[in-house]
């Protein structure tokens, strides 16, 4: 969806990914979606190497776990975040850091979140 307005866009998804990564890759393939690439597992001191190269950090999880460490990582680093809104994940973001960051609950408004901010 975002490839058409950006196409130099590449998306890097860093984590093991294990469940879901052999079904995103096939519907990579199948789509022959360009510019995917999955990092795999990286390392707590390798993370701020991903965020500061950058535009912008992505957060789509659906579950909960720790994900408002990493957002406020990425934004320590200046980043603009989009985030879901699982858990409580907005109200762990003061005013502050909120108008940095916006919830996307669908692809489509994920979509739209990210061209608005590039």
């Amino acid at each position: 969806m975002i490839k058409p307005e950006f196409p130099e866009s590449r998306l890097i998804q860093v984590g093991p990914g294990v469940m879901l990564r052999k079904k995103y890759q096939r519907f990579i393939d199948r789509n022959g979606i360009p510019d995917v690439i999955f990092a795999g597992y990286s390392t707590y001191n390798d993370l701020p190497r991903y965020y500061k190269s950058a535009d912008i950090a992505c957060f789509p999880s659906h579950r909960a776990g720790k994900p408002g460490h990493r957002l406020l990582e990425a934004m320590s680093v200046g980043k603009p975040v989009i985030a879901s809104n699982i858990g409580r994940l907005q109200q762990r973001l003061d005013g502050r850091r909120r108008r940095h960051c916006r919830t996307a609950p669908s692809p489509e408004d994920l979509a739209k979140a990210l061209t608005r901010l590039a």
